[in-house]
């Protein structure tokens, strides 16, 4: 049973990259990429709605 929901959320990530390359084929790469990243990007604001602290922004802008 844990297998089948290890499953679902890569189920899931595989029909957003399935919606965006074949119902928008004309869009930038980086569009696309940020469309798909933004619905992680929300549900993890939502878990932690914090910022990162100051000793932590220089690694995440070398990233």
């Amino acid at each position: 049973m844990n297998i089948l929901f290890a499953m679902i959320p890569a189920f899931l990530w595989g029909t957003t990259y399935a919606l965006t390359k074949y119902a928008t084929p004309d869009w930038p790469p980086l569009l696309l990429g940020a469309l798909r990243a933004l619905p992680a990007g929300l549900l993890l604001l939502l878990l932690k709605p914090s910022l990162p602290t100051r000793s932590q922004w220089p690694s995440l802008l070398t990233l």
